[in-house]
């Protein structure tokens, strides 16, 4: 019973061991700044503000064109250009929660700016949120991209045209047929 007992908490240790984040190493063994490699993905780390002033160093995946993991230090190398460049240009994701369309707009019309702003324009803009949020509600607002909005505003488009065109379809008004 005592050798079952030693067995159990051997693996028990075994259970808690973290993934580790590898510094990439070149052909000559000598460590690279910026990429790591875990489970053979390369990540990369780069120091990234907060939000608050305060910086902290963050780890992300390095991902190709097809966002597909990188495999390879040449590609990872390159990634990890690209990457510091969106820091540069303050383009990266920021860190954190984001939270959906439906429930930020609670929050956006709770903000004092609001208070300021003229009747008519806050019932426009609520109106315009409740079709924001019954169009893509769900969707987190870092997921939320050109894409949607240009499909949103077609859809609108379309209505719009449909009712001040009476019968007119739709590949008439876009030029298809």
């Amino acid at each position: 019973m005592v050798d079952a007992e030693s067995d159990s908490g051997s693996s028990s240790s075994c259970r808690s061991h973290r993934v580790q984040f590898i510094p990439a190493r070149d052909s000559r063994n000598r460590r690279i700044p910026g990429p790591y490699l875990r489970n053979d993905r390369y990540y990369a780390q780069l120091w990234i503000d907060k939000g608050d002033g305060t910086k902290t160093a963050r780890k992300m995946p390095l991902l190709d064109d097809a966002d597909k993991p990188i495999t390879t230090l040449v590609a990872a190398r390159e990634a990890l250009e690209v990457k510091r460049h969106q820091r540069r240009e303050s383009i990266l994701p920021t860190p954190g929660f984001k939270p959906t369309l439906a429930a930020y707009t609670e929050t956006y019309f709770a903000k004092a700016i609001m208070a300021s702003k003229r009747p008519g324009t806050i019932q426009n803009e609520t109106q315009a949120m409740a079709r924001w949020k019954a169009h893509m509600g769900g969707l987190r607002l870092d997921k939320i991209a050109l894409l949607h909005e240009g499909a949103r505003v077609h859809e609108l488009a379309d209505g719009v045209f449909q009712r001040v065109c009476g019968g007119v379809g739709d590949g008439e008004i876009h030029g298809r047929e």
